[in-house]
């Protein structure tokens, strides 16, 4: 076998285990994407942080209290950390905080694109 034809090989290999890898991810739903399907995925600042803070916000419309936000804090964080005390019902939810100017190498200030905060100053971003 010549190198031109081991290195043929070598690609059909890789390409064959990246399609069954992507079988995969359509099979488990990895592939579907809501902001995509209403054509804003590139809509960061305007959408997704919005609509993550207001499933996050305790007060907000959904009605669900802090039922999204206690769920998040379990799934996410309790489970890969020692305990974790947040109170999620006084919990304010912030868009876009901003943390003062960017300084000229970039080591502070800007923004926060999401930040969570309860009561007793615990702060998720």
């Amino acid at each position: 076998m010549t190198q031109v034809e081991s290195i043929i090989k070598q690609l059909q290999q890789v390409l064959f285990v990246e399609r069954i890898c992507q079988e995969e991810k359509w099979k488990r739903g990895d592939c579907f994407n809501i902001f995509q399907i209403l054509g804003v995925a590139t809509s960061e600042v305007r959408l997704h942080s919005a609509f993550l803070a207001e499933l996050l916000n305790p007060c907000a419309s959904h009605g669900m209290t802090a039922k999204y936000l206690s769920s998040f804090l379990d799934y996410v964080i309790r489970r890969e950390s020692d305990p974790f005390e947040f109170d999620v019902d006084s919990a304010k939810v912030y868009v876009e905080y901003n943390i003062g100017n960017i300084s000229a190498d970039y080591t502070t200030g800007g923004r926060i694109d999401l930040m969570v905060q309860d009561k007793n100053k615990q702060t998720l971003s």
